[in-house]
């Protein structure tokens, strides 16, 4: 008995077997618009598909076999699949393998089932019937549109708008603040005119009308999904059975990934690490990444699908999960590889332009980078039935480690909570709310005061008051003028 090598020839999201041609050809037509619905894909006929026996397809009917399989595929589908089929020897017995491209004209349908009910997708090895909003997103695909540039019946103001470009460039301006990187590219201001040209706006005569995009940038909800937002939690142990706490952030979409990145860092470990009289604390896991993630999950997830992007801290890892399984174009492979194809290209352009994101696609491929520098294994990536899912392994050390022959206790954890400014205020006595806010300097020389205040969870009469007492006693100086300087610190030892 023949078999095939399930390691090489396992059934998956693009393999299918059948061991003979069945009666019922809608059997593997649900198959073949499937794989034209998707990446494409090949159905081989003649081996059992749970055992992979290779029982072979009878020779004086093979060639007969497959001219009706062809026509059968051309007669039944919309639009049109044409396949590509051919005999496959194994041993003494014969193949028949029918091959389906990915489809351009999505989506593809069995007429005899209608161009709603007879839509199917391949999910994880399997082949199912799609969803509305899966069916609406193939729509758009086979058009070459995106869901956030489509037009919506609202319209808004001139002065709307601006106030809207105005907001835009602000946000972009602020993130210069604390990013050389991008403080050396100079922000032009935002017009209508770019906004058409994102397809963010229309103009219609003398009415401007909003796309989907400009109302998820703009924190509204649209009549074509439902209002989205960033769910986080924290829980305690590896699974959701024992829930800590919990929050919603709305509102426009740069700033849902500003507040969901905030809530990360404020329940991680901070570690500390001493160097002879000089304390530095890091963060357990690497804060880029953190950002990176989320604001992946909120700028390429699927709108039409019905769910919410959810951050979820464990015990051992860092879940960050985004509606909408990858679009046919992508893969993780590729993403890995520093491709770049945005699901949601209205809003891919406006947060190039404020900088949250780059289209270079170099966003994942850091991840791995800053997983290796901080020591850490690297996150894992899988595309699982709608959504796709990142898991950010947590630093799992002991008690305590050994730094330069000394004992370091390193599973000190800064507790933070988001219930008042004050609360968090007071578990920190004076000297270690020095040396945080010293730290965070020492990564970003060029924070602002307002930014520094987000990032330690204290109020800005608080953060402004450290700022002076550091300046003061002539440990920290200002290096240039307000917006394009640099904070220095002068003194490197323990402040008291």
């Amino acid at each position: 008995m023949t078999k095939l090598d399930p390691t090489r020839f396992g059934e998956g999201e693009d393999l299918e077997y059948k061991v003979s041609e069945p009666k019922n050809r809608d059997k593997y037509l649900k198959t073949v618009v499937a794989f034209a619905n998707g990446r494409g894909g090949k159905i081989i006929f003649g081996v059992a598909d749970e055992t992979l026996e290779v029982v072979g397809m009878p020779q004086d009917e093979i060639f007969a076999t497959m001219d009706a399989i062809t026509n059968a595929i051309i007669d039944s589908c919309e639009p049109k699949i044409i396949p590509r089929i051919s005999i496959m020897p194994v041993e003494d017995k014969s193949l028949i393998v029918v091959e389906i491209p990915s489809g351009m004209m999505t989506p593809y349908y069995i007429k005899s089932q209608g161009a709603i009910r007879g839509v199917y997708l391949r999910v994880a090895g399997t082949t199912r019937p799609a969803e509305s909003y899966q069916v609406q997103e193939l729509i758009l695909t086979g058009s070459n549109r995106s869901f956030d540039q489509q037009v919506t019946e609202e319209s808004i103001t001139e002065e709307e708008v601006t106030d809207f470009c105005n907001r835009l460039h602000a946000y972009g301006e602020k993130l210069r603040e604390t990013d050389s990187n991008l403080s050396l590219i100079p922000l032009r201001k935002l017009t209508a005119s770019q906004l058409i040209a994102w397809k963010l706006i229309q103009r219609q005569g003398d009415v401007l009308r909003p796309t989907n995009g400009y109302l998820l940038l703009n924190g509204q909800v649209g009549d074509h999904f439902d209002e989205p937002y960033v769910q986080c939690a924290v829980f305690k142990g590896t699974t959701k059975a024992n829930f800590i706490t919990h929050r919603e952030f709305h509102g426009p979409l740069y700033e849902q990934i500003e507040d969901a990145y905030n809530f990360v860092l404020q329940y991680i470990r901070i570690i500390p690490e001493i160097e002879g009289l000089v304390r530095r604390d890091f963060y357990e896991m690497p804060p880029r990444s953190i950002r990176e993630a989320i604001t992946n999950a909120v700028c390429h997830r699927s709108y039409l699908h019905p769910g919410q992007v959810q951050v979820a801290l464990y015990d051992d890892r860092l879940e960050i999960i985004s509606p909408g399984a990858l679009t046919t174009e992508m893969t993780i492979e590729k993403m890995k590889r520093g491709v770049s194809i945005p699901r949601n290209k209205a809003i891919a352009e406006a947060f190039n332009y404020m900088g949250v994101i780059d289209k270079w696609g170099s966003g994942v491929p850091r991840l791995f980078e800053d997983a290796a520098v901080y020591g850490l294994p690297a996150p894992e990536m899988e595309d699982l039935e709608g959504q796709f899912i990142i898991w950010f392994p947590r630093r799992l050390d002991s008690a305590t480690t050994q730094t330069d022959n000394k004992t370091v206790q390193t599973t000190q954890t800064i507790q933070m909570t988001t219930q008042t400014t004050q609360t968090t205020q007071t578990l920190l006595n004076s000297a270690e709310k020095e040396q945080l806010l010293l730290n965070l300097i020492s990564r970003t020389p060029n924070i602002s005061q307002r930014k520094a205040a987000e990032e330690l969870g204290w109020s800005p009469n608080t953060t402004k008051y450290y700022f002076n007492v550091l300046q003061d006693r002539g440990v920290l100086q200002r290096i240039g003028n307000h917006r394009t300087g640099a904070w220095q610190i002068i003194a490197k030892e323990e402040p008291t």
